[in-house]
């Protein structure tokens, strides 16, 4: 079935748009931060028929219940959670017709500029959710995600660094080094900067550069009777290699 007469009709509006539509229809939200640089959220993307259509659509497909705590659907590339690498013998399902759909609704609407080479479906319900992570750096500059469902949080946050402790540590051995930052001493201690977005559901976060390698994310637990879906479509790393930052790199990547 295919899911395209139920996307709703209507350019985005970047808040600097003040034309007053006669047919009443609220216009997509552009949403962005300064701290965090490459973050976009785009709310309003599709109306509640589409996202119902969808949520129909995409519980029709077999889940997989044994990779994770929580169900997920793979297609294209299933990610290899030991290797932490894509394989020729990790080729998953092709698209399904309602990704397809999708994938040609966000080109046409130019959210994106190019098709997507991996999707993962995850679900999550009472007490579920993600923990910070990087994604994996084969998947390029650029992941967007799609909400489905119930209105979460998503939490970003970054190393903040400590300038102070370059002086009398350089002359301790590598276990002395270890210790102190397992201590409370709050000139070893680690500190971040924590930003919480709401993603609401009909709501595309697009992750690049910045907020692609030097933030985390994570989904705290969902609330008890909540429910929600996440497609997350990725790209693979090309010969072209996606310029992306070199300095305070995450050093660890997850394999979500």
């Amino acid at each position: 079935m295919s899911l395209l007469n139920f996307f709703t009709k209507k350019t985005i509006n970047n808040n600097n748009n003040n034309n007053n539509d006669s047919d009443n229809q609220e216009s997509c939200k552009i949403k962005e931060d300064d701290r965090i640089k490459g973050l976009k959220i785009i709310e309003n993307i599709f109306n509640d028929e589409y996202h119902d259509k969808l949520w129909a659509e995409v519980n029709k497909c077999e889940w997989d219940d044994k990779s994770l705590l929580r169900r997920t659907q793979h297609y294209g590339y299933k990610y290899n959670y030991k290797s932490r690498q894509l394989k020729d013998e990790d080729i998953a399902p092709p698209f399904p017709q309602w990704a397809n759909d999708l994938i040609m609704l966000l080109l046409e609407k130019q959210i994106i500029n190019d098709t997507p080479k991996q999707l993962i479906v995850n679900e999550y319900k009472d007490n579920q959710g993600i923990s910070a992570h990087v994604d994996s750096k084969i998947f390029g500059n650029l992941i967007f995600s799609i909400s489905l469902g119930s209105k979460c949080k998503m939490v970003f946050k970054k190393k903040i660094e400590n300038k102070s402790n370059n002086t009398d540590d350089n002359t301790s051995n590598s276990k002395d080094k270890s210790k102190a930052t397992s201590t409370n001493n709050t000139k070893n201690k680690v500190e971040y900067e924590k930003i919480e977005k709401e993603l609401l559901p009909n709501s595309i976060v697009l992750l690049q550069d910045e907020s692609r390698y030097l933030w985390t994310h994570e989904i705290p637990k969902l609330k008890k009777g909540d429910h929600r879906i996440s497609l997350t479509f990725r790209y693979l790393l090309n010969d072209k290699d996606d310029e992306k930052p070199k300095k305070n790199k995450a050093k660890k990547y997850s394999p979500y």
